[in-house]
């Protein structure tokens, strides 16, 4: 598992190389962390080692991240805060912003007093996991590090957060520049054949691109009320209606959905015990009894386009079928209200 795993590994090696690809200079983040053992040994920053951290030479700070001249006088060194271990990064984050007010500078402080428990906000790195933007910064940042954290509990290594997100920085960077002729061009053949077998590895690996996908559908689905499902599920359908991506359990989706939608009248108009056992196209004719003509329609070409949706031996649907299908069922969604006072008078 390790051997076929490894390629994050293998990418952050890649890291001076790639920043020097990028911004033409090797950033070496390993020596900023040795000029910054005295703050942990302290526990204590100041403003000398904030200015430290800005004016390093084995990085550009200035070129990527805020003025912190402007955002916060460190005449009283910040304590307490880099001595807390895993254990404590929810309140050496929180006493931190207290002061910054800015959590990318939280992230950038504690990564390099700590880097086996922190990481760096990075855009890249962000854009390819998927986070979604959290009013609550604090909690997006030590939401971030746990995901770091279960990428390097399932791979072994790298095993300090800072070097997996170093990782991932690299591997975001390689999946996006690969194709640019000019950028190849600075590597020579033994690491074109290293980043080569990096993205066909990563190609077959389905845990990054499954953290990826669940953490955007976390944010879809985090809002979502009891019993309100239907709407996101309909929204999640659309999203796989593509011939590039699962119409066909776009379809199932849909069908589901729909069968649970018109479940949810049938208690509505206390038919329940009555219907438990019937098919669903005597339920809906039950519905029809109290709904109007148009939305029992609506209903019927729903129905018919679930069959073909769920049973594989019956002929698939076409695009437009598709395309009708979510839309029709999301207007039904949509009248939920309207139908269930119907069925209720």
């Amino acid at each position: 598992m390790h051997i076929k795993f490894s390629y994050l590994q293998d990418c952050l090696t890649l890291f001076p190389k790639i920043t020097s690809a990028l911004f033409g200079k090797e950033c070496n983040m390993n020596r900023i962390v040795k000029k910054f053992k005295h703050i942990a040994m302290n526990d204590s920053l100041s403003q000398n080692d904030l200015m430290l951290l800005i004016d390093a030479e084995e990085w550009d700070y200035k070129k990527f991240w805020p003025d912190l001249s402007s955002m916060s006088n460190l005449r009283k060194p910040i304590e307490g805060c880099f001595k807390l271990g895993k254990e404590g990064q929810e309140t050496a984050v929180r006493r931190l912003y207290d002061r910054f007010q800015h959590i990318e500078v939280v992230s950038i402080v504690l990564r390099f007093v700590d880097p086996e428990n922190y990481g760096i906000i990075s855009p890249p790195v962000e854009k390819f996991l998927g986070l979604q933007p959290q009013d609550n910064h604090i909690k997006y940042y030590l939401n971030y590090l746990n995901v770091l954290n279960e990428i390097s509990s399932h791979y072994g290594r790298p095993t300090n957060l800072a070097d997996v997100d170093m990782s991932i920085w690299c591997l975001s960077h390689l999946l996006k520049n690969w194709g640019n002729r000019k950028f190849r061009s600075n590597w020579d053949s033994v690491d074109r054949s290293k980043i080569s077998g990096i993205l066909n590895l990563y190609s077959m690996d389905p845990f990054l691109k499954k953290q990826r996908l669940h953490l955007v559908l976390c944010e879809v689905y985090e809002h979502v009320q009891e019993g309100r499902n239907e709407p996101n599920r309909l929204l999640l359908a659309e999203c796989l209606n593509d011939n590039q991506i699962d119409p066909e359990l776009a379809m199932v989706t849909t069908s589901y959905t729909f069968e649970s939608f018109v479940w949810k009248l049938i208690e509505e108009a206390s038919l329940e015990k009555k219907l438990e056992k019937k098919k669903l196209w005597y339920m809906i004719k039950k519905l029809a009894e109290k709904v109007d003509r148009n939305s029992i329609e609506d209903f019927s070409d729903c129905i018919n386009w679930r069959d073909s949706a769920i049973h594989p031996w019956l002929p698939k649907l076409k695009t437009e079928d598709r395309n009708e299908f979510i839309r029709k069922a999301k207007h039904l969604v949509g009248m939920k209200n309207e139908i269930t006072r119907k069925i209720s008078s």
